[in-house]
């Protein structure tokens, strides 16, 4: 079995999760949008709008009110169903961008690496360099003591 240098054993950790919205989330928010275009379609609550001082309601009144709570509960409906929508464009957009991040933190940490093997490489070249020239010093010495 090879035996590994401290610095090259690498542990593996679960990467984080991307930032996101949860679906429990999204659920909540759509309901409560359900629930909002469900209070504006009540014609009693547009009724009022179309009160007149000294004047008693009539068919006319109720027909506007329904017609406003028609185009209110649309709107709102509407609404309501592009959360779902927006929450998943969100994620996606959150999931791209947490990916490209993950990819230049690699791409750092591989010139880093990269940096240091270069590093490693020429100090070992250097003390190379260097034992070379003392044994020719030595060599050069003996040789010139011989003759």
């Amino acid at each position: 079995m090879p035996a590994f240098a401290r610095d090259q054993i690498q542990s593996y950790t679960q990467p984080p999760k991307p930032p996101g919205f949860a679906p429990q989330q999204t659920d909540a928010a759509y309901n409560y949008g359900r629930a909002q275009a469900q209070a504006v379609a009540d014609p009693r609550m547009n009724m009022k709008a179309y009160d007149k001082a000294g004047m008693s309601r009539g068919k006319g009144q109720q027909q506007y009110a329904a017609s406003s709570a028609a185009n209110a509960y649309s709107r709102a409906a509407g609404a309501a169903e592009q959360i779902p929508m927006q929450d998943a464009s969100a994620n996606a957009n959150m999931g791209l961008q947490y990916a490209a991040s993950q990819d230049q933190t690699a791409l750092q940490m591989a010139q880093l690496q990269e940096q240091m093997r270069q590093q490693q490489a020429l100090a070992a070249l250097q003390r190379q360099s260097n034992a070379t020239g003392f044994l020719g010093g030595t060599v050069r010495n003996l040789l010139s003591g011989l003759m």
